[in-house]
């Protein structure tokens, strides 16, 4: 038996992957090193810097040895600068001395088309499958299964449940990247690539773990685009605001789609879409004189697009209605854009159904909320 930081690629070979602690193993080695120091600490103090550091041994132990100076909780609010912070070893190999050192030293080991593969995953901020890496890697003639499989024999990508760097790769490897902007703009164009066509049948449920992992992405892609006033902001702020619409929170949205409302060059529908989410955002903070301006808006723009698009403002507008307490104008305002043709007819019926909870006749909920509940089921792939 052998330990190797690699797969050896032999016929007779039987692998057992040894992967970072787990939290309690990881909070019991840090502790251990910093009593070693000289410093006591309970576990509730240091879960959080474990999580951070990934659960790496050598990570830990170099961040334990920084408690004589330091609490766990100021060594967390110093990750930005960890390769600097995590130093200082005087024994042992010299790669062991801090974690540059030790990551430096397996940066060496790989091919030029690995490290820069390894970079151009590094924009990625949550896990991801194969597919979506291959939408981000540009690597001439190499096959990006294989690369990535090379990867993972390295330890340097985490291949279970989801591939996923470790933040202390990550933030090393996109330190050498060579084109960041190539990189991020294709990350941008794969976010983006969730937003779906305009009035979706269905929306995306925050339960989902997936459309979890994907908001980190996607408000990282937002950011970059809106830096640079990128047309793919508008497509990336539909994203956010679609996960965040179901999980509750919506600070900061509305600003993101204001924002991208003031870029130039927008086609009308990306821009009636952003008009409708902006609504939204004021509607859950109780802003309705900005939802409303924000209907009329999107009511100008979707009176060139036909009825699909004034069906979808209608009902928007019914459920401001709604909000304000004026349920049969609501109900009006709903029956208004079901009768138009080429209807989005689902929508308008989990809407109708919603209102019809408020009134006392269940033969008016069954007729509306029935046939437009199969709809409103999370769609896996979008979340729009």
């Amino acid at each position: 038996m052998l330990t190797s930081q690699r797969r050896l690629g032999l016929r007779e070979e039987h692998v057992l992957a040894v992967g970072p602690l787990s939290i309690k193993a990881g909070c019991t080695l840090f502790i251990g090193r910093a009593r070693a120091a000289g410093v006591r600490l309970e576990a509730a103090e240091v879960e959080a810097l474990v999580e951070a550091l990934d659960g790496l041994p050598l990570a830990l132990e170099l961040a334990a040895a920084r408690c004589r100076i330091l609490a766990p909780e100021r060594i967390l609010g110093r990750l930005s600068e960890r390769f600097k912070l995590l130093s200082g070893r005087r024994h042992g190999p010299a790669r062991h001395a801090s974690l540059q050192a030790a990551l430096s030293w397996t940066w060496e080991l790989l091919s030029p088309v690995q490290r820069e593969a390894l970079a151009q995953l590094a924009v990625f901020e949550g896990s991801f499958e194969l597919e979506d890496a291959e939408h981000v890697l540009s690597l001439d003639e190499a096959y990006a299964p294989d690369i990535l499989a090379e990867l993972v024999d390295f330890s340097l990508v985490q291949a279970a449940p989801r591939m996923q760097l470790f933040s202390s790769v990550r933030d090393f490897a996109l330190a050498t990247l060579e084109d960041p902007d190539g990189a991020r703009g294709r990350h941008a164009a794969w976010v983006a690539s969730f937003s779906v066509p305009a009035f979706p049948e269905q929306r995306l449920s925050a339960r989902c773990p997936r459309n979890v992992e994907l908001m980190a992405d996607a408000e990282a892609a937002l950011a970059w685009c809106l830096e640079r006033g990128d047309l793919r902001a508008a497509p990336c702020a539909l994203v956010v605001s679609a996960i965040r619409e179901q999980a509750g929170p919506q600070q900061g949205v509305g600003d993101a789609l204001r924002r991208c409302l003031d870029l130039e060059g927008l086609e009308p529908e990306l821009r009636l879409r952003l008009w409708l989410k902006y609504s939204r955002s004021h509607r859950y903070a109780a802003r309705l004189d900005a939802v409303r301006e924000a209907l009329d808006q999107a009511q100008i723009i979707a009176e060139g697009l036909g009825p699909v698009a004034l069906a979808s403002v209608a009902h928007n507008r019914a459920t401001l209605l709604w909000y304000q307490g004026d349920l049969e104008g609501a109900v009006r305002c709903c029956e208004e854009g079901l009768a138009r043709p080429q209807r989005p007819a689902s929508w308008g019926l989990c809407v109708l159904g919603c209102l019809e909870r408020s009134r006392p006749s269940p033969t008016c909920r069954a007729r509306f909320l029935g046939p437009g509940l199969p709809f409103s089921r999370p769609c896996a792939r979008s979340p729009m």
